[in-house]
Parts: C-alpha cells; structure tokens; sequence
C-alpha cells in the first residue's frame, strides 16, 4: 500500500511511504480494499495507538483509512472529565457546608431549649426559653413557656393550699 496524501508526522511519505498489506496496520488497508468499513483503535507507523476509520471507494478503486492520535481524540473528553470532577468537587463541598450550616441551625435552638429545661429542672422557674423563629421550634419554645408559666402557677396553688391548710390546723 502506498500513501498518496503527506501524513501529518511525515510531510514527505506521498507516493514515497510504503507498508506491507501483512502488517497490523496493513490488515486495515485490505479490509477497505475488500470492500468492508468500520472503525477501530490500532498502532500506526508510529507505534502509536490511534482511532481509525475504513471504507472502500468504489469510484477509485481505492481503499481510505483515516487515523487519529487516540490521545488527541480524547483529549476534550479528559479536560471535560477533569472540569466535570473539579466542578462536583466544589459542589460537595458546598453541600457539605451547607449541611453543616442547616444541622446548626436546628440543633442551636433545640439546645438552647434542652438547658433551659435543665435550669427550670433544677429549680429556677423564672427561665424562659427565647423565641427566635416562629417555626417549628420557635413553637415548641412558646408551649415550653406556657408549661413553665402553667407548672409555676400550680406551684403557687400549691402553696396557697398548703398554707390554707397549716391555717386550718391552727384553728
């Protein structure tokens, strides 16, 4: 077989370049020959391993192969692969962050709650639970307080009937 067109790593192989049809890269030449096309990856002249398209031309009585450095023909693909990785990356960083930030932002107020509850607990039934958002905890928070407010109450009824009856005793 014989290169009619200059090859890109050899500008002087027209007419000049020959390869033996029984070599790897010759098989490829006969199947165009032989009327096949398809594609495939080979080493070329070079010993490098390129991606390779066959057909044979009816009109000419000529066989084509066109070749293309597989690493040239992957390289966008790998700089895609490779911003790709970056980007998610990046991106699970932030979701990670920002998981972070969400998760403290529930569990502050629910920790607040807990220690005030610990000081109410312990005695202290003049702490109050502080109402920072009218969600879901800022309305635990209120019935907190409206328990405390409820238990100090009865604490006082309590004691006033405790009292009522060391009166009643004394009489």
């Amino acid at each position: 077989a014989i290169f009619i067109t200059p090859i890109r790593f050899d500008p002087q192989a027209a007419f000049k370049r020959k390869i033996k049809l029984s070599s790897e890269e010759g098989a490829v030449i006969q199947k165009a020959l032989q009327g096949e096309k398809g594609s495939g990856t080979f080493l070329d002249y070079r010993a490098q391993q390129v991606l390779a398209v066959w057909r044979y031309l009816p009109t000419f009585r000529l066989g084509m192969v066109v070749k293309m450095d597989s690493t040239e023909v992957f390289a966008s693909a790998n700089k895609l692969r490779n911003t790709l990785l970056k980007i998610s990356f990046i991106i699970l960083i932030l979701a990670i962050f920002t998981a972070i930030l969400i998760a403290r932002s529930i569990s502050r107020p629910i920790k607040v709650l807990t220690e005030t509850s610990k000081t109410i607990s312990a005695g202290n039934f003049l702490a109050r639970a502080k109402i920072e958002a009218m969600d879901e905890i800022g309305e635990l928070a209120q019935f907190f307080n409206q328990m405390t407010d409820s238990l100090v109450e009865a604490k006082a009824v309590v004691e006033q009937k405790n009292v009522e009856v060391e009166e009643q005793k004394e009489l």
